[in-house]
């Protein structure tokens, strides 16, 4: 038997209209290729922006803690049918609005000054060795590393 949420149609729709804009937003980004490959290495290493974006993304990720729960304290009946209902869908709503957020912020690049640009472009190298090589226990520092020559060869 099918019945009638007025919480469920809520989160429906918006899930739908989320998901519509999300798809408007990657397809106009992705027109404009230098436009998005920006978006994603200044999210990646502004400092400010990758801030934000990570701020973004815990939130997320708790209100998708949250979210299992409500639900499941729902299904053992700690929370009551129709207020669990209601913690699921404002969960589910917020949850929506992070993934907007998280894509607006993510895709949306900044406006850098010339020189801003020329800094960010000067220390693109030494902050992608520092993504690759910090967890193996290197300081990140470019001119911190030992020089790889050919060994005993």
């Amino acid at each position: 038997m099918v019945t009638y949420s007025p919480e469920g149609t809520v989160v429906l729709v918006s899930a739908v209209v989320v998901s519509a804009w999300l798809v408007g937003s990657v397809w106009r980004f992705a027109r404009k290729t230098d436009s998005l490959m920006e978006a994603m290495a200044q999210a990646a290493f502004i400092p400010e922006k990758r801030r934000r974006y990570l701020s973004i993304l815990s939130i997320e990720g708790s209100l998708v803690l949250l979210t299992a729960i409500s639900w499941g304290l729902g299904q053992v009946g700690v929370i009551p049918g129709s207020l669990g209902g209601d913690i699921v869908a404002a969960f589910l709503l917020s949850g929506m609005l992070t993934v907007a957020a998280l894509t607006w912020v993510g895709l949306r690049p900044a406006h850098l000054s010339a020189i801003e640009l020329a800094e960010f472009r000067a220390r693109a190298p030494q902050l992608l060795y520092s993504l690759a090589f910090a967890p193996m226990g290197g300081t990140g520092r470019v001119e911190d590393r030992e020089p790889r020559g050919m060994g005993g060869i």
